[in-house]
């Protein structure tokens, strides 16, 4: 990739201990990402990190497309971007069962994870990448702020943009070790309308469901099943129950049109296991009378 001579501007405090005349490693970056994914049959794991308005998801669709090239054979096309590009933990694992050797996915900037489902969230990211290792998928994360994993081959630190040139101007760091800036052009112009469609539809899903992102319904009932406020709530109505969710259970957050869901399982459940013991017992299940309506 040809270069471009960057302003002295560009070089922030963050890079004080580069000189300006050696912190060009723009044509190193690249050579080492080919040289894993197309010679060493190898993956790279990529964290871009910065303020919003900075390219990192523009540069991380361009890093995708290339090292789709190099690692799978061929660059995306506009078909590719949707079903490789996530917003969510979950959408993200479910494009890693179905991903082919070499492939190369953007994992874009996802909320950050709050109540129950934060606890797990780290962890899952954790065994997304360990998995995509082994598999020699190659993976791209988008983040506000640093992750502090072990298992990036790389992380860039956006510090501007170069609009006349369309070029993103990054810090590039392995470990503790700081390599100098990278710059990284725009994607191509055919794979920008898919990318930005596709945030559209994962912005009017966050709005519909208040701010929360890749609800995983199944874990957030299990974890909250064996909480001695819901146990209590076992023979008394379901009400009673969904206040106990909504406002007793600490640091739990769930959109509006979540919990409704939560509880209405949760109640199920309780009524299922009263039958099941029912019968165990060789009782009759027990049915409601009506009372008689007296005038």
């Amino acid at each position: 990739m040809a270069m471009v001579e960057m302003p002295a501007q560009f070089c922030s405090p963050d890079l004080h201990d580069i000189h300006p005349d050696i912190s060009n490693c723009t044509n190193y970056f690249w050579a080492l990402l080919h040289q894993r994914t197309a010679l060493l049959n190898a993956n790279v794991v990529i964290e871009i990190v910065g303020m919003p308005g900075v390219s990192k998801s523009w540069s991380g669709l361009t890093i995708t497309d290339w090292v789709n090239s190099w690692g799978y054979g061929h660059k995306l096309k506009p078909d590719d971007v949707e079903a490789q590009i996530s917003f969510s933990n979950d959408d993200c694992a479910n494009q890693m069962q179905s991903a082919l050797d070499g492939q190369c996915f953007l994992d874009d900037e996802r909320p950050r994870p709050s109540g129950l489902g934060a606890d797990t969230a780290q962890e899952a990211l954790e065994n997304i990448l360990d998995i995509v290792r082994k598999r020699r998928i190659s993976v791209v994360l988008i983040s506000p702020t640093p992750r502090e994993l072990p298992f990036y081959t790389f992380q860039l630190t956006s510090l501007s943009v170069m609009y006349t040139n369309r070029l993103g101007i990054f810090k590039c760091m392995a470990g503790n070790k700081v390599y100098g800036l990278v710059q990284i052009p725009a994607p191509r112009s055919e794979l920008i309308p898919p990318y930005e469609r596709a945030k559209d539809v994962f912005t009017e899903k966050m709005m519909r469901h208040g701010g929360t992102s890749g609800v995983n319904l199944k874990r957030i009932v299990n974890q909250l099943w064996a909480h001695p406020k819901i146990q209590a709530c076992r023979f008394k109505k379901k009400g009673i129950l969904k206040a106990t969710i909504a406002i007793d259970i600490p640091n739990l957050t769930l959109p509006t049109n979540v919990l409704p869901i939560v509880t209405d399982y949760i109640h199920d459940r309780f009524e299922m296991e009263e039958l099941e013991a029912q019968l165990a017992e060789g009782d009759s299940p027990k049915r409601k009378r009506r009372k008689k309506k007296t005038r």
